[in-house]
């Protein structure tokens, strides 16, 4: 998918250092669909800048609740993300 031109998008890596997550488990996250649409047009994946709230819940479920992403996807759908 090519990235349009009227959203703003950060790089996974990015996201990954400003976060200080492991990169490959982001990727994961992003795998799964938990982070929207992905831009794979480049060397590396990136999401929009709008999911970067998401991705801080995400990681706090993870880290700190010991939630996996399953549980994670329902409770973002319950919780309307």
């Amino acid at each position: 998918m090519t990235a349009p031109a009227s959203r703003r998008w950060v790089s996974l890596t990015v996201v990954a250092e400003t976060f200080e997550l492991d990169v490959t488990w982001l990727e994961e996250v992003a795998l799964v669909g938990l982070l929207g649409e992905v831009d794979r047009s480049g060397e590396v994946p990136a999401i929009e800048v709008r999911m970067l709230d998401r991705v801080a819940r995400i990681h706090g479920l993870h880290t700190y609740q010991g939630v996996d992403l399953a549980g994670i996807a329902l409770w973002l759908e319950v919780h309307g993300g």
